[in-house]
């Protein structure tokens, strides 16, 4: 004081932090990976600092189900509550729910071929397939080929086969399906009529519908078949026998 030479003082103590804070620890290895469900983002503990995340340039509260499609991207900002000096974590993944389409499958409806063969068309963005004659018991799921023939002999009867493809994701997609009915009992032998002694050197021969059947083959010898793929029950020779 200058007029009568006394004096006072305070002392201040503080302390200066040049340093940012850590970048925020994004907890699991999510950066560039796929998803095809909902995932949650956290991060490790920091002291000393605030958070701020967002979602695509939206708010977002660390821990919660991200819920939309598409590419995803988080940004994590760490405000060191001491300096407000600011450090940024930030990742990229893909969360993609859409199953593809279901293969469509062909093959013989009906067959005396007891290890059928079934085939489906090539399904856009699948990666693999799996089947099986039922949903709840595949044969494989890591299929690549776009056909399958049957490993064991199948029984005599209807049998069907469920396809499913899967994508990059892991994201299955309805089955296709295929009937088929395997039939290895042959017809009934036809019963046969006609003239035992005749002077028609041109005979008719007939014989009765058989169930089931469908085409009838006939020859003076088995193995040497006038035709394989006769649809009537009649047959009259068409050279002059001898």
């Amino acid at each position: 004081k200058t007029t009568n030479k006394l004096t006072n003082k305070i002392t201040i103590n503080f302390t200066i932090d040049p340093d940012a804070p850590a970048s925020p620890i994004i907890l699991g290895e999510m950066n560039n990976k796929y998803y095809n469900e909902n995932v949650s983002v956290d991060v490790a503990e920091i002291s000393g600092v605030s958070l701020v995340a967002t979602v695509n340039g939206e708010l977002y509260v660390l821990g919660t189900p991200i819920t939309i499609e598409g590419i995803v991207n988080v940004v994590v900002e760490a405000t060191k509550i001491e300096n407000r000096l600011k450090s940024i974590t930030s990742i990229s993944f893909n969360i993609d729910k859409d199953a593809p389409s279901a293969p469509v499958l062909s093959g013989e409806s009906i067959t005396s071929d007891n290890t059928p063969t079934w085939e489906w068309d090539s399904v856009v963005t699948a990666t693999k397939y799996r089947y099986g004659y039922s949903e709840a018991d595949w044969i494989t799921q890591e299929a690549v080929s776009t056909e399958f023939t049957s490993e064991s002999e199948l029984i005599e009867g209807t049998h069907l086969l469920y396809v499913q493809a899967c994508d990059a994701v892991g994201n299955w997609s309805e089955s296709g399906t295929f009937v088929t009915i395997v039939d290895i009992t042959p017809p009934g032998v036809p019963v046969l009529s006609g003239e035992s002694i005749t002077s028609d050197n041109t005979p008719t021969w007939e014989w009765d519908s058989v169930l089931t059947a469908t085409k009838y083959r006939y020859g003076y010898a088995e193995g040497f078949w006038i035709t394989q793929e006769a649809v009537i029950t009649e047959y009259t020779a068409e050279s002059v026998l001898v």
